[in-house]
């Protein structure tokens, strides 16, 4: 077949071969600006039927041949990957444009009906020809190129052999020809611009600035996490939470890392989508995703007061199972790859206070991603205009020396990690997270695709992990919360030397002095912590119990969690199980009223840590100051 620039061709009903109409000087070409390429459609000859690119579709009846519509053949057959099904591409000439125009079609719609209803398209079919040309179309097919075409995104095998799907489908010997993105793809990587400019951008605006070389790393990290998700359980999915104030460049460096891989923006199916979606939405928008970065912008949108069931999901890399009305199983969507979320919020305050959870999640808060706003508006600018380039690159790189050198570069990456990190009992797994980018950072630098200070973004990666430790620390976080509980409800604690009671009791204060040095240790009743601990959204007390014992906080008889303590309610002696525990001294100056002093006590209403409003309506005990969680 002959290959020709694309152009419009004015006929009298009738589509000819552009090369004759140099010969005719009353048909006007014109070729459009673009200079878009296409093949000239061939003249096929099958039984007694013809179609031409001059003639359209005839039949020959004795000597004579007999126009039954206009041109149209099937060009390619479209099988997906995923559903295994048929459509077709049809080519064909739109007589309203007066030019050969193509439209993907289902394969049921070649037949009975259903093939009239090609009509909207301008194909010339009708009652009349129909049977015709379904008979005619469908015989096409034999002379039809065959397409796979896929619409999901990242690694995959082909006949054994690790591809990767992106624009095109990427493996170690180059790009599969016979493969390519659907049509209907929900994610935009068709590159747009050039890799020469966005990598001038790189050098200018970039390269040298820590902060945002992390963002490009991170948007390259998407196929290096898939990867190692298959040997490493704790690295399914990168999840990575940019907060701060605005202004401070959050938006530029989640574009700047997306823009490695696809179109930045929320706009004709970009990567940057958003919070204010449903649940089934999001886990909807990474279904099939495989190493391709995926953002989520700005989590303030989202409706969802409480988010820890879908950050499990998110980072575990599937959705919960689900039922049809008959009872049958949904597909469940399943994904690996990382995903940046932003917003001025810390992503921690949306959660339940769980350690599993927090290990999933690197959180980077207060940075300042960009140093001024001509900055930050000059990267939006590059990206915006030239993406989806780098990461296909990278990926072919990968392949060609060999992903086994992922392997061997990430585990060299996780033992440097585990030398300077503090050794607690979750170091191992943020070793692999941590890892994970590092290891991008050094095959991007070894490969030659981009000059990466590595040594000072893995100092980044420290600095950032020593300042999120101690909320990791669920038993040292869980004391800090429930200090904080204490001080604001201390109405409700009882003291020593004191004859009146609380409305409502949940523990006891009493006071010890070791030389000079004051003690504060409180005593919790046990169904009081437990109550306590759910309303300060921690998921199971037993757990933080069982830390405490292991740091020695808690004051038990024996091998026992408990201690028995004696308290005198309304008149009465009880003698109560307790969790006891000493009250660090950055606390002492705001218990009032302490076991030494008199006190008059008054009802106090519970209070909730998660609805400080209702701390306002709390009525204040006698000679106390009132506080509340504000004043932290």
């Amino acid at each position: 077949m002959k290959r020709l620039s694309k152009v419009d061709i004015t006929r009298d009903n009738q589509l000819c071969d552009p090369n004759l109409l140099e010969n005719r000087g009353d048909m006007p070409v014109k070729e459009e600006a673009n200079q878009e390429e296409q093949l000239l459609p061939e003249t096929l000859k099958f039984g007694k039927y013809t179609i031409s690119p001059s003639d359209g579709i005839s039949i020959k009846k004795g000597k004579d041949e007999l126009r039954i519509s206009d041109y149209m053949r099937i060009s390619s057959i479209n099988r997906d990957i995923s559903t295994n099904e048929e459509s077709y591409e049809l080519e064909y000439y739109r007589s309203s444009l007066r030019k050969i125009d193509r439209v993907i079609v289902p394969g049921e719609s070649l037949t009975g009906m259903r093939i009239e209803n090609l009509m909207k398209y301008g194909i010339d079919v009708h009652a009349g020809n129909k049977k015709i040309v379904s008979e005619v179309l469908i015989k096409t097919k034999e002379y039809a190129k065959v397409l796979t075409t896929y619409n999901h995104y990242g690694w995959s095998r082909v006949e054994e052999k690790p591809i990767f799907f992106h624009e095109n489908a990427i493996s170690r010997d180059g790009k599969l020809e016979d493969y390519k993105l659907a049509n209907s793809a929900k994610l935009n990587l068709i590159p747009k611009g050039t890799l020469d400019v966005w990598m001038a951008a790189y050098e200018t605006f970039v390269k040298g600035k820590t902060s945002l070389e992390f963002a490009v790393v991170l948007g390259c990290s998407a196929p290096v996490v898939a990867y190692l998700s298959q040997t490493h359980d704790d690295l399914k999915t990168m999840f990575v939470n940019i907060t701060g104030q605005s202004s401070q460049g959050k938006t530029t460096m989640t574009m700047l890392a997306l823009s490695v891989a696809g179109n930045p923006t929320s706009r004709n199916n970009g990567l940057l989508k958003t919070w204010s979606s449903t649940q089934n939405a999001i886990t909807g928008h990474l279904n099939h995703v495989n190493g391709i970065p995926i953002a989520f912008d700005e989590l303030s949108m989202s409706n969802s007061k409480n988010l820890t069931a879908l950050l499990y999901s998110m980072t575990e890399g599937r959705q919960k199972s689900r039922l049809k009305k008959d009872g049958s199983q949904r597909e469940i969507a399943e994904w690996s790859t990382t995903i940046i979320s932003n917003g001025e919020v810390s992503l921690f305050n949306r959660l339940d206070n769980n350690l599993g959870l927090r290990v999933r999640i690197m959180e980077f808060a207060h940075i300042a991603w960009t140093e001024s706003a001509e900055q930050s508006e000059a990267i939006k600018q590059a990206v915006h205009k030239n993406y989806g380039h780098l990461l296909p690159l990278f990926v072919s790189k990968l392949l060609a020396s060999g992903l086994e050198s992922i392997d061997v570069e990430f585990e060299a990456q996780r033992q440097d990690f585990l030398t300077k990190i503090p050794e607690t009992e979750t170091s191992k797994r943020i070793s692999i997270k941590l890892a994970a980018i590092t290891t991008t950072a050094s095959l991007l630098k070894k490969l030659g695709v981009l000059d990466i200070d590595v040594s000072s973004l893995q100092n980044f990666l420290i600095e950032n992990d020593r300042e999120n430790f101690d909320s990791r620390d669920m038993s040292i976080k869980a004391l800090d919360d429930v200090c904080k509980y204490l001080v604001v409800n201390q109405s409700k604690l009882l003291r020593d030397n004191t004859v009146q009671t609380p409305f409502e009791v949940i523990g006891k204060l009493t006071v010890k002095y070791t030389g000079s040095k004051k003690q504060i240790e409180v005593a919790i009743i046990t169904s009081q912590f437990d109550a306590m601990m759910d309303n300060l959204n921690y998921q199971d007390a037993k757990v933080v119990i069982k830390e405490w014992q292991k740091k020695n906080i808690l004051k038990s008889e024996g091998d026992r969690l408990t201690l028995r303590k004696q308290f005198s309610i309304a008149g009465k002696q009880e003698r109560l199980t307790t969790y006891a525990f000493e009250i660090p001294e950055e606390y002492h100056d705001l218990l009032q009223n302490l076991p030494s002093q008199d006190m008059n006590v008054s009802v106090a209403s519970s209070f909730s840590t998660r609805s400080l409003d209702n701390a306002s309506n709390r009525l204040p005990v006698e000679g106390l100051q009132t506080i509340t969680e504000q004043d932290f």
